[in-house]
């Protein structure tokens, strides 16, 4: 199963929020196990705990990125630097992509609200808006 298909039965059927389903299909990769993930990422969902605040799959894969460099940070603060740069441009990626940057602005709402959550219940968003998103940022981190 590819990492795309996986992320999502990880979100639709086993019910993970995005951040998790994103970063499980990692953790072999990295050698990081999935009780960890799930528990670290377990507050992401929704533009942090809910908020509507930067879309929870970009934070998540902005840790992956750095995971992928495999630059040695604590020998060498220099890479922080190229780091950086790298992240700005995945960030940037990552909004033409979606279409922003902050979950209540991908999804309209307010995620928190009794109102958000029937918006996005009834308008399927986690089908038309989510999985698109899990399905795209899993692309651009593979490109890499």
């Amino acid at each position: 199963m590819k990492k795309q298909e996986l992320a999502i039965h990880y979100f639709c059927e086993k019910m993970y929020n995005c951040a998790q389903s994103t970063f499980l299909v990692y953790c072999e990769d990295y050698n990081i196990s999935k009780e960890t993930i799930t528990q670290m990422l377990a507050s992401f969902g929704n533009g942090i705990a809910k908020q509507g605040e930067v879309c929870s799959v970009l934070i998540m894969s902005l840790m992956i990125l750095g995971l992928k460099s495999k630059r040695d940070y604590l020998s060498n603060p220099q890479e922080n630097g190229k780091m950086v740069a790298e992240a700005k441009e995945f960030v940037n990626n990552f909004t033409l992509m979606a279409g922003d940057l902050k979950c209540r602005d991908l999804l309209g709402c307010d995620p928190d609200s009794e109102a958000g959550a029937l918006h996005i219940a009834n308008n399927n968003l986690k089908e038309k808006v989510c999985k698109k998103i899990i399905i795209g940022t899993i692309d651009l981190l593979e490109a890499i």
